[in-house]
């Protein structure tokens, strides 16, 4: 089966699998590095926090109400940061992005060299499936907003690749 004998049907699936497996994969980094930046964010104020209240253990009197708000509060955006993981989330996110993108590769590679067979073709298609079905149920989930994102990032890198190659006139 060379390129010329792939249907039409198989061309597109392939092309919509490439597609949709970019897109996965550009969402997920921005996700890892969201989330990344918002862990650095909650033990920053930590740090600053803490270094507050250690040092206010100079203070007067009337300013220790004050002094035990933000302990509290240190101790909250403390707690938050561990209930919410964010470590283990980056860690995902660039997990998923790696899976998404040697799926997209190898589809690359499939639309550049077919199988040689239907048969091969079918076995091909249904190990990619099972792989892209089961990185969706490891994956972490995208929030719309970087989904969106991701849209836009790769509408824009589309749109500047045409005009760099695009030929002048």
């Amino acid at each position: 089966m060379t390129t010329d004998t792939l249907t039409p049907d198989q061309v597109d699936l392939l092309k919509r699998w490439q597609r949709g497996t970019r897109l996965l994969q550009v969402a997920h980094i921005l996700s890892a590095n969201s989330t990344h930046r918002l862990n650095r964010l909650f033990g920053i104020s930590v740090v600053i926090l803490t270094t507050i209240v250690g040092t206010s253990i100079f203070a007067s009197i009337d300013a220790k109400i004050a002094v035990g708000m933000l302990s509290m509060a240190a101790a909250v955006v403390s707690s938050l940061q561990l209930f919410l993981r964010h470590d283990d989330v980056v860690l995902r996110h660039k997990q998923a992005f790696a899976q998404y993108g040697q799926l997209r590769r190898e589809i690359e590679q499939y639309l550049a060299c077919p199988p040689s067979t239907p048969t091969e073709f079918c076995t091909v298609v249904k190990s990619l499936r099972t792989r892209w079905d089961d990185t969706d149920r490891e994956a972490p989930p995208l929030r719309q907003r970087i989904h969106d994102k991701a849209i836009k990032q790769i509408a824009e890198h589309d749109a500047k690749r045409a005009k760099d190659i695009a030929p002048t006139p």
